[in-house]
């Protein structure tokens, strides 16, 4: 499945806000690695509009920036987030095979 957004900040906007309304306690560090998050990932390209990724290349991602959650590196996300991200990827499959 491919998905769609006009630009980044709608992208953005869509899963800080499904992170934030189910996950509201972990906002401030969820909005911290995601903004690290949505500039560093090669998947998203952030030159143009509208944005196109697919699932396959977010969950990707996802798995790639795992295997640093336990370094040092403050600019790697933490594990929560994520977590959080990982639980989007199912809620947005569980909504592409309706």
């Amino acid at each position: 499945m491919n998905i769609t957004f006009n630009n980044v900040k709608e992208y953005s906007e869509f899963i800080f806000e499904y992170l934030t309304n189910n996950y509201g306690d972990l906002k401030i560090e969820i909005e911290d690695d995601f903004c690290w998050f949505i500039q560093k990932e090669e998947f998203l390209d952030i030159s143009k509009e509208p944005v196109n990724c697919t699932l396959a290349s977010i969950y990707d991602s996802i798995e790639h920036l795992n295997n640093f959650r336990n370094k040092s590196d403050s600019n790697v996300p933490t594990a929560y987030s994520l977590k959080m991200l990982s639980l989007l990827l199912r809620y947005l499959s569980e909504k592409a095979s309706i």
